[in-house]
């Protein structure tokens, strides 16, 4: 049922909406029902919608008029039916006359036919979709534009607008494509123009307040569709897609009336199930709406000091999103007046200069003071954002500590899909959002007395910092997630009495000490030298990962990806969360997809699975007939206390299989079955003996993965360095029914079948080539 409240908000674009779900968890997670949850930079009202929902009271706050008409308009429950009957009324007055501009004749049998869209070619007209209105043909198509459709747009181009429409000019600013002197009428084609004041002017006719807000709001979120800003790409449907009001000039021109007749729908889809979910928790006491800066809550009666139980909200990323100025196309056909004055932003027009960094902060670091004021002691604020820049983290940071704030965990989320802008980053990128986790202390604290860091103390943190992380995963590391090392630093920072305030970006640290302490390797970063770092984790993440998937897929036989995801991200949270090309690639390597677009674990890794038992009982019995005295991790051959002395021997009595000569180890083997090559391979080598023969036995549809695993730099210096050799599980399977056939077997013979890393890629080339 909540996709539909979300299918309410969604008609209508907002700009960098966090996801729902996510929202509703924090508000879970930090507040009861009954708690008053406050957004003081509210947008859309997606945290007042999900506050509501939980049955909390929500309080909204936001400079921008249009993102409140979209949270109100969301939140109000509205009698479907009356609504229904204030739309058809409004279809019969103003239908036909706007359809007039949107004819032209059927190819096919010479009758009139209705526009759909026309498509621009370098800024002119060259062809229409059209469907015919002859009940005898009814054809749908694409033609060509011709010299009667040409003197129809030139007629239309004479015509004047009948009714009233926004003439005023957008904001001068060429970051967001606007020109100088640009006007909001001029973001649509002289047809759309004259459709859209017929329409808006039918609008203004219904009687009923709430009905005419409502069917406002499908108008305001039909706008783009009736813009000039809608780009034409062959085989891909139209949209605004450029933040901004670039007009391309390969572009569509819809029909006004079949676009906002498809928004109502949608509208009235939406409330029907939000009006279930919502209407009984509805009250003017329950959601409030106001439209007022963050810096100035102390003039709303309801948000007294100490009167709030959690907070959650996304603050403005300094030039990012200048949403006042976007939201100019909304707020002029609605009437709305923006209060661009106050507006906490970065702006690069040439008319808003007083909207820079300076000021930005002064703003935010006040907003921050307010939220303070206004939240109980020893509550909760979650802040989120996402910007990569280093002056704007420290700038949302800087202003929460100095408010009073403690800060207490960062989270970093990854993008569901990496732009091509991440993807052309020097080593990857940082896109995505961060949650922060503040607390307001039950006793206030002297924010005077934090120091700043200098610069080399931040940048012994930085590398600091960067290295654990990187150690704990045990593999070469993505920027995306070494950026989120921006919690462990401030932890470092704050346990040395420092501020979380950075004098240079954790990109300028790293540059400075590449090929020093880091390298790239493919364009991941990782030691320059591991050898050096004692803490580093022997197990790579991916294997890690790997293990968590397989047994979550064994476990619960079915999953979507999402729920594999969870359970991932549950195992491994912050800077330890792995890519999710990461996850799909275990994911193609060991599950295939059901019909139902879910995994399962394919056939073949399941027997491997339930095969790795008899691999080692196999070497169970063919050490005891070589003579020797057995120890495995199989029921029977488990021993408490080891007959010779190791520093690791909890880890030793998990190795898969120990031949003894007396007492001492000759051979050791480690049975892979799907996962954890390094595992074995860590977990063996604490068994620290001379002359001891070391086996990792693999089955034969594991050499893929073997021979990305013998590119690797880490690998190869550990197989090396304990002399790892390796054994197929048909060559165990054959030597013991070869055996069994024997009455004295040789141990040479079973020799003959372990192969050298050196033989392993020999191996691996020979079968590529065919």
């Amino acid at each position: 049922m909540r996709d539909f409240i979300l299918r309410c908000i969604n008609i209508h674009k907002y700009w960098a909406r966090k996801p729902d779900n996510i929202v509703a968890a924090y508000i879970e997670r930090y507040s009861k029902e009954g708690d008053t949850v406050l957004d003081p930079f509210s947008g859309s009202g997606v945290t007042a919608i999900e506050a509501l929902r939980l049955g909390r009271k929500a309080i909204a706050v936001d400079l921008d008029p249009v993102g409140n008409f979209i949270a109100l308009m969301t939140a109000l429950p509205v009698d479907i039916d009356s609504l229904q009957e204030a739309f058809d009324a409004l279809k019969d007055d103003v239908k036909d006359e706007i359809l007039k501009y949107f004819k032209t004749i059927c190819p096919e049998c010479g009758k009139s036919a209705t526009i759909h869209s026309l498509i621009y070619a370098n800024n002119k007209p060259t062809k229409i979709v059209y469907e015919c209105n002859n009940p005898v043909c009814e054809h749908k198509g694409l033609k060509d534009l011709t010299n009667a459709d040409r003197k129809t747009i030139s007629t239309i181009e004479e015509t004047d607008v009948p009714y009233w429409y926004p003439d005023n000019e957008l904001i001068w600013n060429s970051r967001v494509n606007v020109s100088r002197g640009e006007k909001v009428s001029d973001l649509f084609s002289k047809r759309n123009l004259i459709a859209l004041s017929i329409l808006y002017n039918g609008i203004n006719k219904i009687e009923d307040e709430l009905n005419r807000n409502m069917i406002k709001f499908a108008f305001s979120a039909a706008l783009p569709q009736a813009s000039k800003l809608l780009v034409y790409t062959p085989g891909q449907g139209p949209g605004w897609k450029v933040r901004g009001f670039w007009i391309p000039a390969n572009r569509y021109e819809m029909n006004v009336w079949r676009f906002f007749e498809n928004k109502f729908k949608k509208l009235v889809s939406g409330k029907k199930e939000s009006n279930k979910l919502l209407s009984s928790k509805y009250s003017k006491d329950a959601f409030k709406i106001f439209n007022h800066s963050a810096t100035e809550l102390n003039s709303i009666p309801e948000l007294k000091e100490n009167s709030v139980d959690y907070v959650f909200t996304d603050p403005p990323y300094g030039d990012s999103v200048p949403y006042l100025e976007l939201n100019l196309i909304y707020a002029s056909w609605l009437g709305f007046k923006s209060d661009l004055a106050d507006e906490i932003c970065i702006s690069d027009s040439p008319l808003r200069r007083d909207k820079n960094n300076k000021a930005y902060y002064t703003h935010l670091a006040k907003a921050f003071r307010e939220i303070y004021r206004v939240l109980k002691p020893g509550k909760y604020l979650t802040v989120t954002f996402n910007n990569t820049k280093m002056e704007i983290y420290n700038d949302i940071f800087r202003s929460a500590i100095l408010a009073g704030f403690d800060s207490e965990k960062i989270v970093y989320q990854h993008p569901a899909k990496k732009s091509s802008k991440a993807q052309l980053a020097p080593y990857g990128s940082a896109f995505g959002d961060y949650y922060i986790r503040f607390r307001k202390p039950l006793e206030p604290r002297d924010t005077l007395k934090i120091k700043q860091p200098d610069e080399i103390t931040f940048e012994r943190v930085v590398i600091q910092a960067v290295k654990k992380i990187i150690a704990e995963r045990g593999q070469p590391t993505e920027y995306s997630l070494i950026i989120n090392s921006y919690s462990l630093i401030y932890d470092l920072l704050k346990k040395e009495g420092f501020l979380f305030s950075a004098s240079q970006s954790i990109d300028d640290v790293l540059n400075k000490h590449m090929g020093e302490e880091f390298v790239l390797v493919n364009n991941k970063l990782w030691f320059a030298n591991p050898s050096v770092v004692p803490y580093i984790d022997r197990v790579p993440l991916k294997e890690r990962v790997e293990k968590v998937v397989i047994s979550t897929l064994n476990r619960e036989i079915k999953l979507g990806f999402d729920d594999i995801l969870k359970e991932v991200y549950k195992m491994f949270p912050n800077s330890l969360t792995p890519e999710t090309t990461t996850i799909n690639e275990v994911l193609e390597d060991y599950a295939e997809k059901t019909k139902d677009k879910k995994w399962i674990l394919k056939q073949s890794v399941s027997i491997r699975m339930s095969q790795h038992n008899t691999m080692v009982d196999y070497l169970i019995k063919i050490g005891e007939r070589f003579g020797y005295t057995v120890i495995a991790d199989l029921e029977g051959y488990r021993v408490k206390e080891l007959p010779f002395d190791n520093e690791n021997p909890d880890r030793v009595r998990e190795i898969d299989v120990i031949w003894l000569e007396g007492k001492t180890p000759k051979y050791e083997f480690e049975v892979e079955n799907t996962t954890g090559i390094s595992e074995a391979i860590d977990r063996g080598s604490n068994l620290d003996v001379d002359d001891l023969t070391r086996i990792i036995v693999i089955p034969e549809e594991r050499k893929p993965l073997l021979n990305r695993k013998l590119h690797e730099r880490k690998f190869n210096e550990e197989i090396n360095k304990y002399g790892w050799q390796f054994m197929y599980y048909k060559d165990l399977d054959a030597f013991f029914v070869q055996m069994k056939g024997h009455k004295k077997p040789k141990i040479s013979e079973l020799k003959n079948s372990f192969k050298t890393p050196e033989d392993m890629r020999r191996d691996i080339q020979t079968e590529l080539k065919l």
